[in-house]
């Protein structure tokens, strides 16, 4: 019995050494079969192009596939610049409602970085195994990998975009202003108006654009907030002052020159200037253009009298640059005519020019002041209201002082009437220098004198037209003559040679 169990035994114990080799040449060749396995997918891997996308790779609809990173770059601005021509209808209510093209709004991919990176990764990162597994899927076009594209608009391009659309549109606000006038101004309230949410309407967009969009056109809502005016009636309780006031006469013939003084005080009525602001009336009247109400008429240009867009409106400016003075506003940019205006005195005018020449003053004190121009019956005023702060026994006025003057020429010019027919065409009028004083008084008595500025002025030619027109060639050749030399006695000793001829022509 014990030597049929030691038998058993090792019977058992070889069987199990069999066993046990069975398993490991089986685990030796399977691990020889995987190594053979894995050398074979990393050489099929390496098959593909690595700088290229794989088959079946997708941004959204847009097909990648086989596209290096420059490539897929470009297709996707190709489907972004389609895509822009797409409009969007943007909606405040039923009856506002514009409809914008998404270029307009920098329309554009937000995850682009991103979304290459992934298409260019897909397939070429992870296990051996899971890459294998993707290219062989891209090979037999079982492929099916599609990354999600995100929209977006740039909020600055959207916000001037909409803003333009709905300008005019939406309720605009109207600051508080001083009307009634004759130094008992009443403070007519602000009202509030409507205005562009711009962050919550890109908000509003790019919802959109990234959640209900089929690529075709659509509505969107825009967010509108209430609009602030700049000015409220709180900030003029203190500007009831009228601190002060000026008049010209420009008259009321109906003239384009009369107009343009009109269509210019309008621009510069109602305007409420806070303290440290500055004011410049060119900016206030620009673009001198007919579309902004202006007419042709005659204006200064050297030493020329010339007809230009918004003749007339310096009278504007100098109305206005004397109710300054008269305020005691800090005066930060003043240039006089070329030529003497004759609404004002001289040194007491002020001129503009579209974008080259401006009046410019500051609000110097520590409340708002208030602008207000009048017409009435040819004349304009402008009055500057505030808070009055100075002292009452304190009084000033102005005065110039002519310091030199230039006499004017004449000068000669043919025209086609009978010779010897002398007609002045423009009077001339002589140029000068002036210098503008404010003066202080103290209780009636003057206290200080100060120098405000120094102007000059060209002298302006005189015109005279001569006539030249004759049945005679050689004596309307010899006026011509005496007229090229611009000698006022040249040209009657001309003109008395050619009456003697004339005279001895008759009696004989």
């Amino acid at each position: 019995m014990g030597k049929k169990r030691r038998r058993s035994a090792k019977s058992h114990k070889k069987a199990r050494i069999i066993f046990f080799r069975k398993v490991l040449r089986i685990g030796m060749l399977a691990i020889v079969l995987y190594i053979c396995f894995f050398i074979y997918m990393r050489f099929y891997i390496r098959k593909f192009d690595d700088r290229l996308i794989l088959s079946g790779v997708h941004a959204g609809t847009v097909d990648l596939s086989g596209m290096d990173q420059k490539e897929a770059s470009k297709r996707l601005d190709q489907v972004v610049e389609k895509l822009s021509e797409i409009e969007l209808t943007f909606v405040v209510d039923e009856n506002k409602q514009k409809t914008i093209p998404l270029q307009e709004l920098g329309f554009q991919i937000d995850n682009k970085e991103a979304l290459l990176k992934k298409a260019m990764s897909y397939g070429k990162k992870g296990s051996t195994f899971s890459r294998y597994r993707a290219h062989k899927k891209a090979k037999n076009n079982r492929q099916n990998q599609t990354i999600t594209v995100e929209y977006k608009v740039a909020p600055d391009k959207l916000e001037k975009a909409v803003r333009q659309a709905f300008y005019g549109i939406l309720e605009e606000p109207q600051n508080a202003k001083l009307t009634g006038g004759g130094g008992t101004p009443a403070i007519v309230e602000e009202v509030y108006g409507e205005t562009i949410d711009a962050k919550e309407t890109v908000k509003v967009v790019n919802h959109f654009l990234n959640t209900n969009w089929n690529q075709q056109e659509g509505k969107v809502d825009v967010k509108v907030k209430k609009a602030l005016p700049e000015v409220t009636a709180k900030d003029l309780e203190e500007a009831t002052d009228l601190l002060g006031t000026f008049t010209t006469y420009f008259g009321e013939d109906g003239s384009k020159r009369a107009e343009n003084v009109k269509n210019g005080a309008k621009k510069i009525a109602d305007t409420t200037l806070m303290p440290g602001k500055e004011f410049s009336v060119d900016q206030k009247l620009e673009p001198f253009t007919e579309e902004n109400g202006y007419y042709e008429s005659s204006s200064y240009e050297g030493d020329e009298i010339v007809n230009s867009l918004g003749g007339g409106i310096c009278q504007v400016a100098s109305t206005l640059y004397n109710a300054v003075l008269l305020s005691e506003l800090e005066v930060t940019t003043r240039y006089p005519h070329s030529l003497r205006v004759h609404y004002v005195e001289p040194a007491f005018d002020a001129t503009v020019a579209d974008d080259t020449i401006d009046f410019k003053f500051k609000n110097n004190r520590s409340s708002p002041i208030f602008i207000e121009s009048i017409i009435s019956n040819g004349y304009l005023t402008c009055n500057i209201y505030g808070k009055e702060t100075r002292d009452p026994n304190r009084t000033i006025s102005y005065v110039n002082d002519i310091t030199s003057t230039t006499p004017y020429k004449k000068e000669y010019k043919a025209s086609d009437d009978l010779l010897g027919t002398i007609v002045t065409e423009r009077n001339g009028e002589e140029g000068l220098s002036a210098d503008l004083y404010k003066i202080i008084y103290e209780n009636g008595v003057e206290t200080a004198r100060e120098k405000i500025n120094h102007s000059t002025y060209q002298p302006l030619s005189e015109k005279i037209l001569v006539g030249t027109a004759s049945d005679d060639p050689k004596k309307t050749q010899k006026m011509q003559e005496a007229i090229a030399s611009q000698n006022e006695e040249t040209i009657r000793k001309a003109l008395e040679e050619i009456n003697a001829s004339n005279a001895k022509s008759t009696t004989e």
